[in-house]
């Protein structure tokens, strides 16, 4: 696990912990994470983490399920949308600004550009009889 992702998760656990609260829940059963493309995050690293994380805390036990989004980059100056391979950044994507292939204008992230916590899976206490 590395320091990146070990941050990220800590934001994430603390996202979760709010929203589980706000939810009156005890505990959380799930989360549903979106792992953008561009946010450079290993999933094996952020589930590493959260497992270091969750324990004594409302996540402890859950499961965490991560999907991994592509990213999806466009060019507001001439309409330029495309992946990362379409606009030729495999190699520099981490590196941004990233610039459009077609006019060199600066592209801006649509999806697929960092973490997404989608939802928050809770259990609440059963309601007195």
């Amino acid at each position: 696990m590395t320091v990146h992702e070990y941050g990220l998760m800590e934001d994430i656990v603390g996202l979760a912990t709010e929203e589980a609260r706000r939810a009156g829940g005890t505990a959380v059963t799930r989360i549903l994470l979106d792992v953008g493309e561009l946010s450079f995050a290993s999933k094996e690293s952020l589930g590493s983490a959260f497992l270091a994380l969750s324990p004594g805390t409302v996540l402890e036990g859950a499961e965490i399920v991560m999907t991994v989004v592509m990213a999806r980059l466009r060019c507001s100056a001439c309409g330029f949308q495309g992946s990362v391979r379409d606009a030729g950044l495999e190699e520099s994507a981490g590196f941004s600004p990233w610039l459009c292939p077609s006019c060199g204008s600066p592209l801006t992230a649509l999806e697929g550009g960092g973490l997404v916590l989608r939802e928050v899976v809770v259990s609440r206490p059963d309601p007195p009889p």
